[in-house]
């Protein structure tokens, strides 16, 4: 939101405050219905650090600017923090130049090196690091408040000026660059011109140019190749409902939006000439506060902020102009929008009153809580699964819970706040938490530097409020807006070298408890999967087994075993015998080879048992599974912290190994969830 934009709505909230608390507590039917946006994974995002500005896709749609703040967009929608620090954490506007290859940035605060009041020029690299032009920043008048590049990137137009009629501050201005190759800017003939303006933003063609006004409305200039500017016959347009807060041309410029400080959106249709003419007789859909507008890359929806609510309304747009609300609108945000831009690929991005990103996926099977394949390639930790522990997979580190204990709020729900399983198959809302602080550390087997996503969700109350610290970078959780019970994401970038850790500390600030729920490392990609094979099947002896071996209900009410340097403990689940005496080769085989049987452990939810160490044990732990009558049974498999999934058909068996390091007198728990089919099953256990 730039500097005009935040003072108008400072002023008009003020008026509101009464009106919008009778909507806070009303209830907002349009969310349960099936929405056309719905949250993309990893959103809503709380940053560490800064305040969030304006928004400007790349034209790529790869890059996402919130300020000098630099995101690579992954197709999920997930962002990932790229190009270190911003470079002005208080640029108000921002915009890319066609190519991609510049970013502009005006800066009203004074906080730049020459004193604020600044455009400042960067070049983009393929990483989305910016690099400042030579020259840069460039002054401008007092306050920059907007900007926008020509379609053809060789003119840069510059809205500067107090709130209001000019004053001893500083005139109303606004500025036209010409752009050279490098990103330089040289006034062009004529600039500044004399024009009171939040808001300015070029045609698709580039010859005309919108000057939006809160008090006058929408003036049109047309636009010579050189940069001089003519008023249009009949401008300024008074916007209905008189207060213009910002506008958006469609991808052919033929039309016009233009959002309100009073409400709703105006759409106009735009001549040759420039000239406007209304769509429609008043404003569409009368929210008490718009203003923010964007058109999709398709000219087919148009999405306005609605600051009266934590949400975004989204129009499809008629062949006349006309705007139709889209079904589930208005999209829920976690907090009051103040910005909003489309991606190429129809990704809705916003920033709020709360700082957060909250990135909307076109797509109702999208969800936040999607992290599978969005994020934690390099691993994952999801607390407390069980209630005793945890599914994870970290193949270059380990967690341990310094400080805490687990708790599962709902298993196997289908509550989207809850995140998924590895599989995706199931949900399960479960956390670490802990009355003043929570700890975790990760220690790193091999140098690692990534991204760490962290998840949490204040899932039976609204009250918690808590900071989440990592290697001196932090970020708040808060039901400031409600956010917090909807579950917040944040994420910090590490570097460790091999042996090294980081400590995760999450402190309660408000509310019972401190709670965190999910650990991610890395960015877009599948998630790391211990591998499973069906061989050898059951024939197990010769091949497993040299350290002992469990054979699951083989005796129907018990197991056949021999663990010379251990014992286990079935702690949840039943015995089952399928056939006592089969020459399927899926069933195991007996120690001594001349028999076979096909028995298990099973259970509705979960199969649990603790494997104890009597003596220490270096080696491995191999259970094997068999979805022996059907072949739709899914489960994970969990050893001392490390999962593996049976994501797909396991009726001819599966096997899966587990590397373990464990003392005299230690504990493995095994863990058998259930994903899909009637039940977990588990049918043997085998070391070395």
């Amino acid at each position: 939101m730039n500097a005009h934009t935040r003072e108008q709505h400072r002023l008009k909230w003020g008026l509101c405050l009464a009106i919008v608390a009778l909507f806070l507590l009303a209830p907002v039917a349009a969310l349960a219905s099936s929405p056309a946006f719905t949250p993309a994974p990893g959103s809503p995002l709380a940053p560490s650090t800064g305040e969030r500005s304006s928004l400007a896709f790349s034209p790529s749609g790869g890059l996402l600017a919130s300020g000098t703040s630099m995101f690579s967009v992954a197709s999920s929608g997930a962002l990932t923090p790229v190009g270190g620090s911003a470079p002005d954490p208080y640029a108000g506007s921002v915009a890319f130049s066609p190519s991609g290859k510049l970013l502009a940035a005006a800066d009203a605060s004074g906080s730049t090196p020459a004193g604020g009041h600044t455009v400042s020029m960067f070049a983009v690299g393929s990483s989305g690091a910016l690099t400042p032009v030579s020259g840069s920043p460039f002054t401008v008048g007092y306050q920059p408040t907007s900007i926008s590049f020509s379609p053809n990137g060789s003119l840069l137009a510059v809205t500067a000026g107090p709130l209001g009629a000019p004053g001893p501050e500083g005139p109303d201005e606004l500025y036209v660059f010409s752009v050279s190759a490098s990103g330089a800017l040289t006034p062009v003939a004529g600039s500044p011109y004399s024009v009171s303006a939040g808001q300015v933003v070029f045609s698709p063609a580039g010859g005309l140019l919108a000057a939006v006004d809160v008090n006058t409305g929408v003036t049109m200039y047309s636009v010579s190749s050189s940069g001089a500017l003519t008023k249009v016959s009949g401008s300024p347009y008074k916007a209905f409902g008189g207060a213009a807060s910002a506008a958006a041309f469609g991808p052919k410029g033929s039309y016009l939006a233009v959002s309100n400080f009073s409400g709703g959106v105006t759409m106009y249709s735009v001549a040759s000439s420039g000239a406007l003419t209304p769509v429609g007789s008043g404003p569409f859909d009368p929210t008490l506060q718009t203003n923010a507008v964007a058109f999709s890359a398709d000219g087919s929806t148009i999405a306005a902020t609605q600051n009266d609510w934590e949400g975004v309304v989204a129009f499809s747009v008629g062949s006349s102009g006309a705007l139709s609300i889209l079904p589930g609108s208005p999209f829920a945000t976690s907090a009051p929008p103040t910005s909003v831009a489309f991606s190429p690929s129809g990704l809705l991005s916003t920033t709020n009153l709360g700082s957060e990103f909250t990135v909307l996926a076109p797509s109702s099977a999208s969800s936040a809580t999607n992290w599978v394949g969005a994020f934690g390639k390099d691993g994952y930790d999801l607390a407390g699964w069980d209630g005793q522990s945890d599914v994870s997979d970290l193949p270059n580190a380990s967690v341990s819970l310094v400080q805490g204990s687990r708790y599962v709020w709902a298993a196997n729900t289908s509550d989207p706040r809850a995140l998924p399983s590895p599989d995706g198959l199931t949900r399960t809302a479960a956390t670490y938490y802990d009355s003043n602080q929570i700890q975790v550390k990760l220690t790193f087997h091999a140098a690692y530097t990534g991204n760490l996503r962290l998840y949490a969700v204040d899932w039976d109350s609204s009250a918690r409020q808590e900071s989440i610290a990592v290697g001196g970078q932090s970020a708040i959780f808060s039901n400031k807006w409600g956010a917090f019970s909807h579950g917040q994401w944040a994420i910090f970038p590490v570097s460790v070298a091999v042996g090294g850790s980081v400590t995760i500390t999450v402190t309660r600030q408000a509310g019972a408890n401190a709670v965190l729920s999910g650990i991610f490392l890395g960015d877009e990609g599948a998630p790391p999967a211990i591998a499973s094979t069906s061989a050898p099947q059951g024939n197990w002896v010769g091949t497993y087994g040299s350290a002992g071996y469990n054979l699951a209900a083989w005796n129907g009410s018990s197991d056949l075993a021999s663990l010379p340097g251990a014992s286990l403990t079935v702690a949840q689940g039943s015995r089952y015998v399928w056939n006592a005496s089969t020459s399927d080769v899926r069933a195991l085989e007996s120690p001594n080879g001349l028999t076979r049987e096909a028995a298990t452990y099973y259970d509705g939810s979960q199969v649990r048992l603790s494997l104890k160490f009597n003596s220490a044990y270096t080696g491995n732990v191999r259970l094997y599974a068999v979805d022996w009558d059907s072949h739709v049974r899914r489960e994970l498999i969990s050893v001392g912290g490390q999962t593996a999934e049976l994501s797909g058909d396991f009726s001819q068996g599966a096997w899966v190994s587990f590397p373990v390091v464990v003392a005299a007198g230690e504990t493995i728990p095994i863990v058998v969830d259930r994903t899909a089919g009637a039940n977990a099953v588990l049918s043997g256990i085998f070391l070395g």
